[in-house]
């Protein structure tokens, strides 16, 4: 099932502007340890699946013929007890649209406390390719930040997720992606254009990063990229080596007001409803600096990289070298 996004000129716009368990009869836990899950194709996988085939012998060609996959898998984040629901949607070779297949089956995978790979979930795609499920009661995860797998069972090709679960008064790092962990917004279009293209990131941007997360800060990643781009997103932040964090994810492609309140009300999510505290928040645009604001975010601890550094006295010149040195490096820890 193809479903349209957004319409396609809005694309050339933005172009030329920036120029377990389950339920399941015979399905198992499986004990090894062994291999890792590198998505969106694996070479191998490290535990076997209830099906390796499509249920409509149709898919294979059709899934093919789409391209590449980049399946949507959401993160899921909130306190412990909280019901833990997994969901996305199948995607291939669609950077402008979503190519979903429905009614094929998708299986959740985890590592466990002791490494042993385990099945969470597995299900049945909607007409528009889409899938939901919850973690079964008494089952879902504890307090931490774990990877969880998506798998489309009919050709292994997968996507990578997270579940997020951190109590009240959690120290968190909140980052826009483009044109501020990466030197500038048109990096993630050709990262779209060619899937072998590895988008240049600001110098020192990933080191700052895994500094705020040694110091025991949770990185939460707030990009108004839409969420047809995820897979593309992780990709990227595993490539670059940045910590594993929470990703948040538009409904569409935002910019101006729009993207401004959508980052807005993340942001009070996070702060009002879960109670995280943002010791730190980094943009490249007034949008950010503005969100930022909104919710009370200490002007000190703001940093807007970029042409627009300097917007309301919040200043990262050239690269983040001097501001791993003057500020992060010498920062608290959460509760210090």
């Amino acid at each position: 099932m193809k479903r349209h996004i957004y319409p396609f000129p809005l694309y050339l716009i933005f172009l030329a502007a920036i120029a377990g368990f389950s339920c399941s009869e015979g399905s198992k836990n499986q004990g090894g340890t062994e291999g890792n899950l590198v998505c969106p194709e694996p070479v191998q996988l490290p535990f076997q699946l209830d099906s390796s085939t499509f249920q409509n012998p149709a898919r294979a060609a059709q899934a093919k013929g789409y391209g590449r996959p980049l399946h949507v898998f959401f993160d899921f984040i909130g306190h412990e007890g909280e019901a833990q629901t997994l969901g996305g949607i199948t995607n291939y070779g669609g950077t402008l649209s979503i190519h979903g297949l429905s009614e094929e089956y998708v299986s959740v995978w985890a590592r466990d406390d002791n490494q042993h790979w385990t099945k969470l979930t597995r299900v049945k795609t909607d007409l528009e390719g889409k899938f939901s499920a919850e973690i079964p009661a008494g089952r879902e995860f504890g307090a931490g930040a774990r990877p969880v797998y998506a798998v489309v069972e009919g050709d292994q090709t997968c996507a990578r997720g997270g579940i997020f679960v951190f109590p009240s008064g959690t120290g968190a790092i909140v980052t826009d992606i483009d044109g501020t962990l990466t030197v500038n917004d048109a990096e993630v279009y050709k990262q779209m254009d060619d899937p072998n293209y590895v988008a240049v990131a600001y110098g020192g941007a990933i080191e700052m990063l895994n500094l705020y997360a040694g110091k025991g800060y949770q990185i939460m990643y707030l990009t108004a990229r839409p969420y047809h781009l995820r897979s593309l997103t992780r990709v990227w932040l595993d490539q670059m080596e940045a910590p594993f964090g929470y990703v948040e994810t538009a409904d569409s492609f935002v910019g101006g007001e729009t993207a401004r309140a959508y980052k807005r009300g993340f942001l009070e999510r996070i702060m009002n409803d879960l109670g995280y505290q943002v010791a730190a928040a980094y943009g490249n645009a007034s949008t950010d600096q503005e969100a930022y604001e909104d919710v009370a975010i200490p002007a000190a601890r703001v940093f807007i990289i970029g042409p627009e550094a300097g917007i309301y006295g919040t200043v990262i010149q050239g690269d983040y070298a001097q501001h791993i040195t003057s500020f992060v490096q010498n920062f608290p820890g959460p509760g210090e």
